[in-house]
């Protein structure tokens, strides 16, 4: 089996989980280096985010040329 499906979805939730951990620092933490680190968290799980729906993408990009292909 294919290990790309699998990797996009470890990104898509390891985003989630960066995102929330952001949010709520962000949104409890008193302190402008408090405020700064959920912002940063935030940043990362847009990367996270971004790459994992990336991956997806492609992998439907591909599974569809591929049946194209042998049709």
């Amino acid at each position: 089996m294919n290990a790309r499906p699998l990797v996009a979805v470890v990104l898509l939730v390891l985003a989630a989980l960066a995102g929330a951990l952001g949010a709520f620092v962000y949104a409890t933490e008193r302190g402008v280096a408090n405020d700064i680190k959920g912002f940063v968290l935030i940043l990362i799980a847009a990367v996270l985010a971004i790459g994992g729906g990336v991956l997806w993408e492609l992998r439907a990009i591909r599974n569809a040329l591929e049946r194209k292909n042998q049709a």
